[in-house]
């Protein structure tokens, strides 16, 4: 092979190299996610590396560091500081498109400065998911005051209900280790792939865990609709049993997905479920907080929605500082009331 020849490929060894690099280092700012491994208590099925780097320019911004169990949370987790208000959740509650004071969780804690908030919520922990580990969550951390469980969608699935309360439901699955843990650490590669991952489940129309659909049932899309389900009757029994011993309050946290109409006007869904859902909890002494209200009012008064980012679509996606802003500030007028 002629010295010409190997000096062309080196060359373009190297280029490909070069990018490499600057591509892993614009993309530890840009969308940097730690790696979750599988969680040994069982309060949620996975967590993140503790005290890690993360950033993200994906889906709003923002930039921080994990605590010392893994979660997107700006306090760390002492056994011998008891927590008054513990908060289950998915992505929302997790928060990861926003800074750590600006959460539902940082701005509840700032709120109520007598009071310890702890957040646990972790993307891809929907209802289903967080009433299996919930038993779990209380005997760990053994709120004293106040669960706030998040409720995205009151579109439930029996089949799914039917395997929480059977023990049955399989867990997340973590890659922490071997070749996938080691492509899971280099930020560009994590990027390549989730990207990837998301333009093949929006070209089958399966919906993704990034952007959600209209109403927040990107996890239950295909679920089939119940009224009242006596599965769902059971698994409110079991949850309000389950904090008999720690004394602590139930409060189901519905944010309610939005649209905004061709003709400018907000759309919520339909409150025949929720009405039907607000009997169950009364039924079981569950606390509901509905967002509807205060989501409607805030965008018809100071036209701000609750969801999307400058960078993504409007109305749509995660929960904004705004969105979270409203959240914990209803919750802090009832935990206030309540008391």
């Amino acid at each position: 092979m002629k010295k010409t020849h190997l000096k062309m490929i080196g060359k373009i060894l190297l280029s490909g190299v070069l990018a490499f690099v600057i591509l892993t280092c614009f993309s530890f700012f840009y969308y940097n996610l730690p790696v979750h491994s599988e969680s040994a208590d069982g309060s949620t099925d996975y967590v993140w590396s503790p005290h890690s780097f993360f950033s993200q320019a994906t889906e709003g911004f923002a930039s921080g560091r994990t605590n010392n169990e893994g979660f997107f949370e700006k306090n760390d987790y002492d056994p011998d500081t008891p927590t008054d208000i513990l908060i289950m959740g998915s992505s929302h509650m997790e928060a990861y498109q926003v800074c750590l004071d600006e959460s539902t969780a940082g701005r509840l804690d700032a709120a109520l400065e007598d009071e310890n908030v702890y957040s646990i919520g972790v993307a891809g922990h929907d209802f289903y998911v967080c009433a299996k580990n919930f038993e779990a969550a209380v005997k760990k951390y053994s709120p004293r005051k106040y669960i706030v469980f998040e409720v995205g969608s009151l579109s439930f699935s029996e089949e799914k209900l039917q395997s929480v309360l059977d023990g049955t439901l399989s867990e997340i699955k973590s890659y922490s280790s071997g070749f996938l843990g080691f492509l899971q650490r280099n930020p560009f590669l994590r990027l390549m792939y989730t990207q990837a991952k998301y333009y093949f489940k929006n070209s089958s129309d399966n919906g993704d865990d990034m952007i959600l659909s209209l109403f927040q049932e990107e996890s239950q899309k295909n679920d089939s609709r119940i009224e009242f389900s006596p599965l769902l009757d059971e698994l409110l029994e079991k949850m309000k049993n389950t904090v008999t011993g720690c004394v602590a309050e139930i409060i189901f946290l519905y944010h309610p997905g939005t649209i905004v109409a061709s003709d400018g006007t907000l759309v919520l869904p339909s409150d025949e479920d929720l009405s039907k859902f607000a009997e169950l909890c009364e039924k079981h002494g569950v606390i509901l907080l509905d967002m509807s209200d205060r989501f409607a009012s805030e965008y018809r008064e100071n036209h701000i929605l609750p969801y999307g980012f400058a960078n993504s679509s409007v109305g749509q996606g995660h929960l904004n500082k705004y969105g979270h802003a409203m959240i914990a500030d209803e919750l802090c007028k009832l935990i206030k009331g309540v008391k």
